[in-house]
């Protein structure tokens, strides 16, 4: 049984700050995204992980941290997906963790194709024209 805890995000870190970029194909069959995010954080607490939540239908490509100005990537094999709570954990100790009272910044770079829920950044296909044209 799955508790209303099991979908909280730890409070060892805070974000401060998110950049944002998404790229879409609609001419792709079947029509794709990919967006890449810049989290800046303050960490609160010491911490081997990054905790976030994330959709499952998500496939990420990049991971890096930026400590003290330096940019660390990290392997794919540090990051995992609970798809039941859909939380990703990117384990962080590798580099030493992070230590409370610094700010960290995480880049992700993910892909994904356009699924049929309507959840998240979702393909809306309007109605049908007398020739069976359907406006985006």
């Amino acid at each position: 049984m799955t508790s209303d805890d099991d979908y909280r995000l730890p409070t060892t870190l805070r974000p401060t700050h998110y950049a944002v970029g998404l790229k879409t194909d609609l001419g792709a069959l079947p029509p794709t995204f990919s967006g890449e995010v810049l989290v800046t954080l303050d960490v609160l607490q010491d911490t081997s992980s990054v905790v976030f939540h994330i959709d499952k239908s998500l496939t990420v490509t990049h991971l890096a941290l930026l400590l003290s100005g330096a940019a660390t990537p990290l392997p794919l094999s540090t990051f995992s997906v609970d798809e039941k709570t859909q939380r990703g954990t990117l384990d962080v100790s590798d580099v030493g963790g992070l230590r409370s009272g610094k700010t960290v910044k995480l880049f992700i770079r993910y892909e994904a194709v356009f699924g049929d829920r309507i959840a998240g950044y979702f393909l809306a296909r309007g109605v049908p024209d007398k020739d069976g044209n359907r406006q985006m």
